[in-house]
Order: C-alpha cells, then structure tokens, then sequence
C-alpha cells in the first residue's frame, strides 16, 4: 500500500500546481478566443481541483496524510509555477503539463494494487485525455503551433 500512497502524494502535489496554473489562466487569458478560454481554463482548474480532494481523501482513507503545502508540492513536481504567459502561450503549456500527467498515471495502471485506487486512476485517464483532446482542438482553430 505504501507505492499507491507515494502515487497518491504525487498526483495530489502534481494537479495541484496545474490547477493553480490553470486558475492563472482563467484570471489572465486576453486575446480574440476569450471568453471560450476563460470559460474553458475555469472548467479546467474546477475540475483539477475536484481531482485533488478526491486524490487526498482517498489518502485519508488509507489512513495517511496528504501533502498540503504549495512548497510540498512544488519540491516533487515537475509541473512548474508558471506566470507572465501569453494567452496562446497558455493552451500550450497546459496542454504539455496535462500529458506529462496522463503519461504517468497511464504506466502506473498496470500494477496498482489497490483496485479503488486503480478505478480512480483510469477514471482520471479518461477525462485528462478528453480534456486534452480540447485543448488540441483550441490550439487548431486559432491556429496556435
């Protein structure tokens, strides 16, 4: 149980900076595409934010402590605090940190133990995949790179 724990941490840490990342972009997205960004990044970072509570509930229930500190978070994630993006800077770099997400949980699937923490893990697979899916489309119609 001690592996599901630590990749529990993980992901806890992880989509918690992407959510305040995702919650920087909401406040701060400009351009023509604005108001389906704005709305966008705000249904993003609710969603990373509900990921989160479940991600350290379901800690607690294993009866441990989840991290809770942006400098916890901050010193195992490679998702970095962003600030001063463009606002087609922003869709990209989201985008990027939602796949180094995916691609990880992906190769923990296979071999977690824990088949609540398991359905927790394709669950959250599926809608990351959806979302990114999104945002790949965003990208397309103001052709953004």
């Amino acid at each position: 149980m001690t592996h599901t724990i630590h990749r529990l941490q993980i992901l806890v840490a992880w989509v918690s900076v992407l959510s305040q990342k995702s919650r920087l972009c909401h406040w701060n997205v400009e351009w023509a595409g604005f108001l389906e960004l704005h709305e966008f990044f705000g249904a993003y970072y609710d969603f990373l934010s509900n990921e989160v509570d479940n991600f350290a509930e379901r800690i607690r229930a294993l009866d441990n402590y989840p991290k809770a500190t942006f400098q916890e978070f901050l010193s195992i994630s490679p998702i970095e605090e962003q600030g001063g993006m463009t606002s087609k800077e922003m869709i990209q770099t989201l985008l990027h940190d939602t796949e180094i997400i995916t691609t990880l949980v992906r190769e923990w699937i296979q071999d977690e133990s824990d088949l609540i923490t398991q359905d927790m893990f394709i669950s959250f697979i599926y809608d990351l995949e959806k979302k990114a899916w999104m945002m790949k489309s965003l990208k397309k119609v103001w052709v953004i790179g």
